[in-house]
């Protein structure tokens, strides 16, 4: 080989080398089939998310409805979708959705997808006007012929560049275009069609690619016909094994607070987490949420707080009677009972018709469970206390406590305490019996007034109880700790229930979160109040939903612990744990702590869990659980936003759902 120089000689560069026109007329076909009912999918939009498919069984119902449409003497006809949740009125051209069991304010559009724009994993429908065009082009036969009889499609086609199949630049004909909303359809193939907009920044783009020898149709976007799954009509959405009232606090008047929204988001949320985590049991038995919404259709002061309202920092003014005036309503005692009416009449009718729209849901063990957001949480609180109170459970609750305070006073101890701690102990029982007398009468009062009320009124006192059970009551962000601290439901804590039965019985609730996150300054914790041991110890951290649930979480999320097995050791009440911490702490003190005794609980840090607790002083389930922190989030500036985090926060999601589907009866 001749050499020039030493170096070897540089090889010439590549050349774009344009290849023939592809010919692709011989393989269309003249006549192409209408599209069936499986290749159709219906989708609906909620107000600021993207379009959602139904699933493939109820996408056949909606199709086989429009076609009904045809030969009846009907403008619409309404299907019920998504589990006889939803509702779709389907007229000839449009179609629209409107849930059952809330209303809102403008139904959702409901589209009929034939044609689809990809985008990247996405695929988006188009509307019926659209598809309608594309569709009619699609299926001409005119272009077609002449596709079929001009081999060289000379006469008649325009081509252009673009990059099909390969790193090199072909020449491909473009088959037929028709122009849709500002845009050009192209058909460059049998499967191949082409958005191409026109707006200058996609004549730019188409420049750019024209530079890079990618062709003038770079950056269109592709166009199917028909979906990419067939609609089966065994896809339908699993049965609803958990049905979740949603309840709001303070604020539902202020613009940009929606409970329906609110729901719709924690749906979601769960949705995603379950098929995350719990793909298995969401397809036996979904968890379904409905919105109960009490504060706009009350009238209550009827306009008198506008009218009392000065025009000064308006604004401000309006901002506090929206949201924080509420608590102020619910405490008075002309509003208080309108409201907590309101409530019990949102939940009953829609308990009510669900039950009648899905006849087998109590029948298959279905459960029902509230999620109650702020002063919500006290509302149904004390919807659940005033049930109790009717039904004369509180009479047995009561017997229960006067059994322990007669049997469960202070053991005799192995200990020998000295003159002055026997003094300073008979000086707090002679306190405590004085206040235990005074309960006693009070709530023997009580409970003699209620007797006397259903013998008056029995039709109108039943008709202000709960009359379905509550799994799960879950109070996210919720002062219900202080409420119950400052009202009379104090007295009736049964502290040696030691979980959820100490406020209420299993029969009415059977199980109580108390969530929060550890910025929320509405939050307030509900344990110290059963066992004030606990205020030295912090709420159980929710897991991560970005793994598996823990062991720890999976165990206490399987129902209370069981008792250990003691020896000697009292089960005490409330004052008897606060009277035997003193002691210990005094007996410590003086050196004469005895063999077996709980060492007492630091007072300068908080402990983690209750391990280190005496097995009789642990509660058999845990009530208070707070959502993780970030390392780098600052705790005052989440106190902003904290109070409003649950409703999309995936650890809250995942802890619900771990406690609905481990829970055992």
């Amino acid at each position: 080989m001749e050499m020039s120089s030493g170096k070897p000689q540089r090889p010439p560069p590549p050349q774009r080398v344009q290849s023939e026109p592809v010919n692709l007329a011989r393989e269309f076909p003249v006549v192409v089939p209408p599209l069936q009912p499986q290749q159709i999918r219906w989708f609906y939009c909620e107000p600021g998310k993207f379009w959602q498919p139904f699933c493939g069984g109820d996408s056949m119902t909606l199709e086989e409805a429009r076609c009904c449409l045809d030969s009846i003497d009907s403008e619409s006809v309404e299907v019920e979708v998504m589990g006889n949740m939803y509702i779709v009125e389907v007229f000839k051209k449009e179609a629209t959705l409107r849930p059952i069991y809330w209303t809102v304010s403008n139904p959702w559009p409901v589209i009929r997808g034939s044609w689809f724009e990809i985008s990247g994993d996405s695929w988006y429908p188009l509307s019926e006007h659209e598809a309608d065009i594309i569709e009619e082009a699609h299926t001409r036969k005119d272009w077609r012929e002449r596709a079929k009889l001009d081999n060289e499609l000379s006469t008649w086609a325009h081509s252009r560049p673009v990059e099909r199949r390969g790193s090199q630049a072909q020449v491909v004909v473009i088959l037929h275009q028709v122009t849709v909303n500002g845009y050009e359809t192209v058909w460059i193939g049998e499967n191949e069609v082409l958005k191409v907009k026109k707006d200058i920044g996609s004549r730019l783009w188409s420049k750019v690619g024209e530079k890079l020898g990618k062709g003038q149709l770079y950056g269109s976007t592709r166009l199917v016909r028909g979906y990419r799954e067939p609609s089966l009509r065994d896809d339908v959405c699993p049965p609803i094994g958990h049905l979740v009232f949603v309840v709001h606090g303070i604020g539902q008047n202020m613009e940009g607070s929606d409970i329906i929204k609110s729901t719709s988001d924690l749906r979601q949320t769960c949705t995603r987490v379950a098929k995350k985590h719990f793909s298995d049991e969401w397809n036996k038995k979904r968890v379904e949420f409905i919105p109960i919404e009490w504060r706009t259709w009350l009238s209550l002061d009827k306009g008198t707080l506008s009218s009392i309202t000065p025009h000064g920092v308006k604004t401000l003014r309006n901002l506090l009677n929206d949201s924080i005036l509420d608590v102020m309503y619910y405490m008075s005692p002309r509003y208080g009972p309108e409201i907590l009416d309101g409530l019990h009449w949102q939940l009953h009718k829609k308990h009510k018709e669900f039950v009648h729209r899905h006849p087998k849901f109590v029948s298959e063990g279905g459960t029902v469970s509230i999620f109650a957001h702020s002063l919500g949480s006290v509302m149904c609180f004390d919807l659940m206390h005033e049930t109790c109170r009717v039904k004369g459970l509180l009479k047995d609750h009561m017997q229960d406590l006067n059994v322990e305070r007669e049997g469960g006073g202070l053991k005799k101890t192995d200990v020998e305490s000295t003159q002055d701690d026997k003094d300073m102990t008979d000086s707090l029982c002679t306190s405590q019996t004085t206040l235990d007398n005074e309960f006693d009468e009070l709530q023997r009062l009580r409970i003699r007034v209620a007797e006397i009320e259903s013998r008056l009124g029995a039709s109108h006192t039943e008709e202000k109880i709960l009359k379905f059970n509550i799994d799960h009551f879950f109070a996210v962000g919720s002062p219900l700790g202080i409420f119950i601290m400052l009202r009379e439901h104090g007295s009736l804590i049964k502290r040696d229930h030691k979980g959820a039965g100490s406020f209420l019985p299993s029969c009415v609730c059977r199980r109580i979160h108390n969530l929060h996150h550890p910025s929320d300054p509405v939050a307030y914790r509900m344990e110290p109040l059963i066992n004030p041991l606990y205020s030295q110890i912090k709420p159980v951290k929710m897991d991560s939903a970005g793994s598996k649930p823990s062991h720890k979480s999976k165990e206490l999320a399987e129902g209370p612990r069981q008792d250990p097995e003691t020896q000697g050791a009292s089960r005490g009440s409330w004052w008897n744990t606060l009277l035997s911490a003193s002691v210990l702490r005094t007996l410590q003190v003086s050196g004469n702590t005895s063999e077996g005794s709980t060492k007492p609980l630091p007072t300068d840090k908080l402990l983690e869990d209750d391990s280190k607790l005496n097995p009789d002083d642990r509660l058999k389930e845990r009530l208070d659980f707070m959502l993780r922190e970030g390392l780098t989030e600052n705790s005052y500036i989440n106190s902003l936003t904290a109070h409003l985090c649950y409703w999309t926060s995936n650890d809250c999601a995942m802890y619900l759902l771990l406690q609905l589907y481990s829970y055992q009866k």
